[in-house]
């Protein structure tokens, strides 16, 4: 078996350095993104109570999970004067979400489970999903996604 090239020669060398290099900049990336997770992890607020005690009182509340009502898991709360909803207990402004749908979650053979899913382009969580906690009510899952891109 011979090879393209020899290990050890000058462009072997060459090779193995730029291999390192990528893995090395995955690395970082990676390292990058796992920090401003973590970051974001910190700013989030628990309650519907925490954010109105913080922002004050918003101006439309989404019940996206029914059994999590004041969870800020189970609502997105909009704030018009500042142009943000909270979503997952996280501030993220309108102008940076880009899509609002809704898809089914479960395996093949059991039950619907589906969540809503929210594209943005900001830093951190490019996808946030929030499900529904409905069941299979998909009818439920398309009004609460019109409702939240009236808010948009």
């Amino acid at each position: 078996m011979t090879f393209l090239f020899d290990l050890f020669s000058p462009e072997g060398l060459i090779i193995i350095i730029l291999a390192f290099f990528a893995i090395f900049l995955l690395v970082i990336r990676d390292k990058r993104k796992e920090k401003i997770l973590k970051e974001s992890e910190k700013n989030r607020l628990a309650s519907v109570d925490d954010v109105i005690a913080q922002y004050g009182e918003p101006d439309h509340i989404v019940v996206v999970n029914p059994t999590r009502g004041n969870d800020t898991e189970g609502t997105v709360l909009e704030f018009k004067s500042k142009n943000i909803l909270f979503i997952n207990g996280l501030p993220i402004e309108k102008q940076h979400i880009k899509d609002v749908s809704f898809s089914n979650f479960a395996n093949a053979y059991l039950p619907n489970d589906y969540k809503v899913i929210i594209i943005t382009d900001g830093a951190g969580q490019n996808v946030i999903h929030i499900p529904l906690g409905a069941g299979n009510d998909a009818h439920y899952a398309n009004e609460v996604v019109k409702e939240i891109k009236s808010l948009l």
